[in-house]
This record gives structure tokens, C-alpha cells and sequence, in this order.
């Protein structure tokens, strides 16, 4: 069980195990002073070494806590000492939109439009911030209690150029490739908000189509299982030329808009992103700490007052 500094009085107290990154850990904590659930992102020994590495972690948890925006996950703390670089963010109750679409697949297109307008609007703060996030896809939206999405993990942001030193490289490639446009794989310094478009239409058709978008499916045939106009907003924002791109992501949200008379009902019974209800998700925590005997003899005791074990059998 990893420890956690003696910050405050031992504020935080790891819990279970939330996801591996290549950098990073992220664990449930439990914040003593104010009685929350939250997550705490723990950069891996390997990385502590690095400057750069600790650089771009920083960087991440402040521009993520600079944004404050209700679509972007908010970070409250970054813990910096020589042995332990982690940030503390809200717990996402829901996963990420890439564990929800492998779990229940693709969503009513209703939904999609819904999802990218979200995301839409905290990627036009992040521009207007001079902020290109640069790896936007499914697992780096996180879903709250409520299921609304959250955008995470900033961690190869490209910010404002105020003279200070670049962590990027002239031609270097930062990213995923299935979710980067064009300019971005030539060189992740000669970007701007137009490629986080292109990165959130490879996501909405994604979240769309879900394993109907395969590897090596034409993007044409792709676009057309969506409606016209709806086919319209997603393929302008894969265009390869980013000058024929919307300009921006207001743009981008109002041609979403534009398509909603095109969108068939909801289907009744479709799986909402919010799947479950947050006492269902409570009583999974709860199973996860019974069933470790490390975390039932610390957590169990300190957790009850600030988030009480469901009574009875939780509903599946």
C-alpha cells in the first residue's frame, strides 16, 4: 500500500486502486479535513527522476485547476517533494466514456450531440486560456456521479507561448494516432485548437458507432450510418486540411445543434452514461474496501462517517 506524505496531518488516506497510466497511478483517497471521496493521481517512482516529467505534471494539475470549468475535471491539491509528485481531483463515480462504450456500446446519437456540446464548451475555454490539450479521446473523459463528462488528463497540453521553456520538441509527436489529426503527427508544436476538434470528432464517431468504426473503415462509410447533418458537424471536424475545419469550437457546437432535427428518438431503455445510481456505485467502494484486508482494518473505520455503507443488498 503506497503512503501518502504526512501533509496536514496525514490529510489524505490512499484507498483502493483506480486505474495505471504509463506515468501515473490513481488511487480513491480520503480527504479527513473536509470528509470527501476523492481520487489522487500518483506519478510512478520511474518518473520522479525526470525533470521534464515532474514539469509536465505540474503543469497539468495547474492548468486543470486554473480552467475551472464544470466540464473540465477540477484538480484541489498538487503535493511536490522529492519522493512523491500527486494531484487530488474529484472521484470520477462513472469511469471514463471509453469504459462505458467497451461496457454497454455505442450511444442514442441524441446523447452524442449532448456529450460533444459538453466538451465543446471546455475546450473553448481551454482555447480562449490559450490551451491546446492535445489528447483528447474516450479515456480521457471521465464521467461524474451524474454521468456528465469531465475532460482529464492534461498532461501534453500545449500552453500559451510567455517565453518560458518548452517541454516539446521541433517534429516531435505527442498523442494518440487514432485520435490525431494530420498537423499533429507531422509535429505536436504546430497545433492549435483546431486539432482538438479533429480529436473530438474521431471520439463523437466513435461514441456513435462504437465497433462499427473499426480499424481500416472509410471515414465516408463511417459518416454515413449518421444522419446528413449530423455526418456533416463530425466529418467537418476530421477534415484533413484544418483551415476547412470549423474555425473553433463554438463553431463546432452550433453545426451539433444544427443537427438535432435530424436525430431519431431516444430509444426507449437506452443505457444512459450515467448507468447506475451513485448508491450502487457507493456499495462497489464499499465491496472493494471489504474485500482487502489491508484497507478493511484502515479505511472501513475512517470512511463510514463520511460515506456510509449501503444498507442491505445493492441493486445490480
Amino acid at each position: 500500500m503506497l503512503a501518502l506524505p504526512t501533509m496536514a496531518d496525514g490529510r489524505y488516506l490512499v484507498g483502493p486502486v483506480l486505474g495505471r497510466g504509463g506515468m501515473a497511478t490513481v488511487y480513491a483517497v480520503l480527504d479527513r479535513h473536509l470528509g470527501l471521496v476523492r481520487a489522487a493521481k500518483v506519478m510512478e517512482m520511474a518518473f520522479l527522476r525526470s525533470e521534464q516529467a515532474r514539469e509536465r505534471f505540474q503543469r497539468e494539475a495547474r492548468t486543470m485547476a486554473r480552467l475551472q470549468h464544470p466540464h473540465v475535471l477540477p484538480v484541489h491539491d498538487l503535493v511536490v517533494q522529492p519522493h512523491l509528485c500527486l494531484m487530488v481531483c474529484d472521484l470520477a463515480w462513472h469511469g471514463s466514456l471509453r469504459a462505458r462504450l467497451d461496457r454497454a456500446g455505442p450511444l442514442p446519437l441524441s446523447d452524442v450531440v449532448a456529450l460533444g456540446q459538453q466538451l465543446l464548451s471546455a475546450l473553448h475555454a481551454a482555447h480562449q486560456a490559450g490551451v491546446v490539450h492535445r489528447d483528447v479521446k474516450p479515456s480521457n473523459i471521465l464521467l461524474d456521479e451524474r454521468g456528465a463528462p469531465r475532460l482529464a488528463d492534461f498532461g501534453v497540453v500545449r500552453l500559451p507561448d510567455l517565453g518560458g521553456p518548452t517541454l516539446t520538441r521541433k517534429g516531435a509527436t505527442l498523442g494518440t494516432r487514432a485520435y490525431m489529426a494530420p498537423e499533429q503527427q507531422a509535429d505536436a508544436t504546430d497545433v492549435d485548437g483546431r486539432a482538438d476538434l479533429f480529436a473530438l470528432g474521431r471520439t463523437l464517431l466513435k461514441a456513435a458507432l462504437g465497433p462499427a468504426l473499426g480499424p481500416g473503415v472509410p471515414l465516408r462509410d463511417a459518416l454515413g450510418q449518421l444522419p446528413p447533418r449530423l455526418a456533416l458537424a463530425i466529418g467537418g471536424a476530421l477534415h484533413p486540411d484544418r483551415a476547412q475545419r470549423p474555425p473553433d469550437a463554438l463553431a463546432m457546437a452550433a453545426l451539433l445543434e444544427a443537427a438535432r432535427p435530424d436525430l431519431p428518438p431516444r430509444p426507449a431503455g437506452a443505457v444512459a452514461l450515467a448507468e447506475r445510481s451513485l448508491v450502487q456505485l457507493q456499495a462497489d467502494l464499499w465491496r472493494v474496501v471489504r474485500a482487502d484486508p489491508a484497507l478493511a482494518s484502515t479505511w472501513s473505520d475512517a470512511l463510514a462517517p463520511v460515506l456510509p455503507e449501503p444498507a442491505g443488498k445493492p441493486e445490480t
